[in-house]
Parts: structure tokens; sequence; C-alpha cells
């Protein structure tokens, strides 16, 4: 509908398109204060909207995109295919807001985003995406009040980056929230959203190389299979790591060997969780804690309900600090090593 041209203080509002490479397309460097607004994009071959570099002063909102990916040979070349799909942002002022993406094909992205360093002020929510989303780079950006049945990837360096009060479903057997790159993440905020399914409901890749500023807060996860929340041995930096004030709930589709905080690092805080099981002990773990010896590691005043293999399993002689921990029937396991102080168990 819209390609190849330069764009400034324009509104492109109100349009009806099928059967098009893009909605609108190849927004870059020189493009600016753009609106793209109430649109109906419908059997896109390759993306509903797309763009990237140093477009800057974007508006993205109440657009209906209906059936994209379809034939991605008609454009080669890019990273991502999807709905909505930015790559290497470099610039400022990026508003996705009250969008709906569905029917994306494959494998392909809902929403694909990656930010270069310069990037900044991206704000995406309030969108109804139905497929996966991929952050590949984020400098400032924040997704927050969006419901997404698929997984959320962040895969790229991230200096800042909030994932906030989002609605997320994943049925499929991945992770809903997931780190995936060989990459630093500082700053990567983790808080209040409802999650639903997924192998894992948060995932942070062993492969990271530092992360730093960490927080996976206040989130309620439910019926995922594996581990509700996965930090598995990572030899990066890690700093200000923090899990707390998540509710956690174990449904029928839960392995028998399932985790619901699964922790393999140092400088790690778990604090203030709540598990509950509805579908008995089994092999399954509510709190898995492993350590060096270091007193870095602390889990304080998590409340354990209902029948679990283990309610609280550290490591051996790490040094960790367990404090104030209320646990269904049975104390933590190994404690010899440990400083365990406070426990009620009942």
């Amino acid at each position: 509908l819209v390609d190849d041209c330069t764009l400034r203080d324009l509104i492109i509002d109100g349009n009806k398109a099928t059967g098009f490479i893009s909605g609108v397309g190849a927004l870059n460097n020189t493009d600016s204060d753009v609106t793209i607004s109430d649109n109906d994009f419908k059997n896109m071959y390759c993306f509903g909207v797309e763009g990237g570099a140093g477009v800057t002063g974007l508006t993205i909102t109440g657009n209906r995109i209906d059936g994209v990916a379809s034939d991605t040979s008609k454009k080669t070349g890019v990273p991502y295919y999807g709905g909505i799909v930015f790559i290497a942002l470099s610039a400022a002022d990026y508003l996705i807001v009250d969008n709906t993406v569905k029917n994306v094909s494959g494998s392909y992205k809902s929403l694909a985003i990656s930010q270069v360093s310069g990037a900044k002020n991206t704000k995406v929510s309030d969108n109804i995406l139905h497929g996966d989303v991929i952050f590949a780079g984020s400098y400032g950006a924040s997704f927050s009040h969006n419901q997404v049945e698929g997984r959320v990837q962040v895969a790229g360096v991230v200096s800042k980056l909030k994932i906030n009060r989002n609605t997320i479903s994943q049925p499929n057997a991945t992770s809903a929230i997931s780190t995936t790159a060989t990459a630093a993440y500082d700053g990567l905020e983790i808080e209040g959203n409802t999650i639903v399914g997924g192998t894992n409901g948060i995932d942070l890749t062993a492969s990271g190389t530092a992360y730093t500023g960490v927080n996976m807060r206040g989130n309620k996860m439910v019926d995922q299979t594996n581990r509700a929340i996965n930090f598995p041995t990572c030899a990066g930096t890690l700093e200000n790591i923090s899990i707390t004030d998540n509710e956690i709930r174990v449904g029928a589709t839960a392995g028998t060997s399932f985790i619901g905080i699964y922790n393999q690092n140092d400088n790690v805080t778990v604090a203030r969780n709540r598990l509950s099981n509805s579908v008995g002990a089994s092999s399954r773990i509510a709190i898995y804690m492993a350590g060096a010896s270091t007193p870095t590691l602390l889990v304080l005043d998590n409340e354990v309900r209902d029948a679990w293999a283990h309610t609280l399993y550290l490591t051996a002689s790490s040094g960790m600090y367990a404090r104030g921990n209320l646990l269904k029937t049975k104390t933590a396991t190994n404690p010899t090593g440990n400083n365990i102080s406070g426990e009620i168990v009942f």
C-alpha cells in the first residue's frame, strides 16, 4: 500500500488493503512523524507494517492485521516477517498501541522489534497479538498491557526493557517469556504479568553473558509443565537479581518433576513468593536453590502450600541464607552448611 517513499508529518488512516507485500513498508531514515491508524491490512505476503533504522516519531494505533507472512519470498534479506516488524531502530519516539494481529503464518512473528544503541522511548501497549513476539535488542523499551497468544522472546542486548502487566497464553511446548541470546541483559524487568501455560513460565538462558538488575516480580503463573521460573547455571556476570512476590500455581498439566522456582546461581534474592500445588507431591519441588559457598543467595519469607516432594531444596554447605519461610509439612532439604532461621512448618 505504501512503500519506498519519503514520509513526514503524514497520517495513514482508515484504509483497507489486501494482498500486498506490506500494508505500510520500508519506513526508514528519511521518514518522521508518521501516524498509521485504523487501517485493515489483510493477507499480506510479508508484513502488516514494516520499517526500521532511523525512522522517528512513529505512531501505529488501532490497526487490524489479519493474515500475514504467507509468501516471504516477495521480500528477501530481512531477519523477521510478521504483523508489525521494525529492525535496527536507532532513533526515538515509537508508539505501538491498540492494534490487533492474527493469523500469522508458520513460525513468523506478530510483533518483532530490534533496537541498537541510541534508540529510546519505545512503548508497546494494549495490543492483541496472536503469535510470537520478539525483542532482538532493547534500549529503554516497554511492553505492557498486551494480550499475547504465543511466546515473548528477548533475543539480544538489553539496556532496560520492561515486560509488565501483560496476559500471555502459551499453548505450545516452549517457554512463555524467555531470554534466548548470548548477550548481556541489564535492567530487564518482568513484572505483574499473568502467564498461562508453556514449558517454562519465565526462562533465563544459561548463555547470557551478564544479568544485572534483573527483576521478576509480582507475576501470576499457572499450568506450566516443567518450571514456572527457570534460571540454570550461568557463567556470566550476575548482579542484583531478584525473584519476588510471584504467585505460582501448579495445575493438571504439570509434569511429575515440576519445579516452581529453579535457580542455580549466586547473587539472587528469592523472596515473598507464594506457591501452591493442586495435583499432589510426586517428585515435584516448590523452590530449588543451588549456589557456591557464598552468602549472596537469599531465600526469604516465601510461602509454600500443599503437598510437594520438597518444599525448599537447598544445596548442602553452600552458605546461603534462608529466613522466615512458611513451608507445608516438610522442612528445608539439606540444611547443613546453610543459614536457616525463622522457618515455620505447618
